[in-house]
């Protein structure tokens, strides 16, 4: 009986852990380092995915569904939806609005680039990163691109 309770719990709990591990990152997910700073994007152009790593955790970024499915979208070349939050400047309360444009070029040496759309400077803007190819072999760097989502 206690065997059978045992089994019962091993399985529910696998389970549970089996759908976190299922869902990796393809091979084609890239590990974008803010220059000078401590936060980074990974980005998955394959299955059309981005993180913004901040801290321990990868916060997802909502992507944009392509605007007619029979129009071929590039691979290397993603687009988030507008994010829009309320944010409190001063005493005055607005809506930030934000999308993130990701182009990883061709290969591994093309130089990757992250654009930013800000609604307070009513702009785009360039977000200078570095493009780290050898994630797999630097520790720091695979923490942090396969760290938990918030």
């Amino acid at each position: 009986m206690k065997l059978r309770v045992f089994i019962w719990i091993l399985i529910l709990v696998l389970a549970g852990i089996f759908p976190v591990y299922a869902k990796g990152l393809s091979k084609t997910a890239v590990f974008l380092q803010i220059v000078d700073g401590e936060t980074a994007f990974v980005v998955d152009p394959e299955a059309r995915e981005a993180w913004w790593v901040v801290g321990e955790c990868r916060r997802p970024i909502p992507m944009a569904k392509p605007a007619n499915s029979t129009t071929k979208q590039s691979s290397n070349s993603i687009q988030s939806e507008i994010i829009s939050e309320n944010v409190r400047i001063g005493v005055h309360h607005v809506t930030l609005r934000q999308q993130f444009r990701f182009s990883l070029g061709q290969g591994p040496s093309d130089i990757a680039r992250v654009e930013v759309y800000n609604s307070l400077r009513g702009g785009w803007a360039d977000v200078p990163v570095k493009r780290i190819d050898n994630c797999a072999t630097d520790i720091t760097c695979s923490r942090r691109m396969e760290a938990p989502e918030c």
